[in-house]
């Protein structure tokens, strides 16, 4: 993460945990927790039957993801980069409006989940997308977010094709589950956040 963002939003936790300002101003960790819910621990069949995971883990995963912000109670699971507006602009050759390139720089990603009986593990899916974006060279095969949203876009006619991309790791929607998501439930192993 950009450590001017990082500052600024470090700041901006900050005042949102004093009284007033804090019923106005919802910091990150508030946001983990009201997203997070009751849940203390859950278990996948992608993490292994046998495995339970803690809500620690969910955490340590989002702070590795940069802290996207999380919403709940969406009917279909996703991941919307911050840059998204900005990287289309450029994708389709038009100029990016202001307000795309004021959020791409100050913004926050943010990760959609239903926050049902499974919420947890669905949250741990699309952390996966934010990990990637957060830090393509380490996590993705680019090196850039401009990357990654091209290889991104090159796979939409697939997907109206009805090709079945969450199968296929050559796609990012088969990489992320296929191979991220799997690695992020043994990072949480070897974390100790499961049991």
């Amino acid at each position: 993460m950009n450590p001017r963002r990082e500052k600024l939003f470090s700041f901006m936790d900050k005042i949102g945990e004093t009284p007033l300002i804090g019923l106005l101003y919802e910091s990150r960790d508030e946001n983990f927790e009201k997203a997070m819910g009751e849940t203390s621990a859950f278990g996948t069949r992608k993490g292994g039957i046998d495995n339970l995971y803690t809500r620690e883990g969910v955490k340590s995963i989002w702070e590795l993801s940069g802290k996207p912000k999380i919403k709940v109670g969406t009917h279909q699971p996703q991941f919307n980069p911050r840059d998204v507006g900005t990287l289309m602009s450029e994708y389709t050759g038009k100029r990016p409006s202001l307000f795309s390139k004021w959020k791409s720089k100050w913004g926050k990603d943010v990760v959609q989940v239903g926050g049902r009986a499974f919420g947890a593990s669905e949250l741990v899916e699309e952390l996966s997308h934010a990990v990637q974006w957060e830090n393509p060279k380490k996590w993705s095969p680019y090196s850039s977010r401009k990357e990654l949203f091209k290889h991104k876009m090159e796979e939409v006619p697939r997907r109206h094709a009805g090709e079945k991309i969450y199968e296929d790791i050559s796609t990012d929607e088969g990489y992320t589950h296929g191979v991220v998501a799997p690695k992020l439930y043994q990072y949480m192993r070897d974390e100790g956040y499961s049991f």
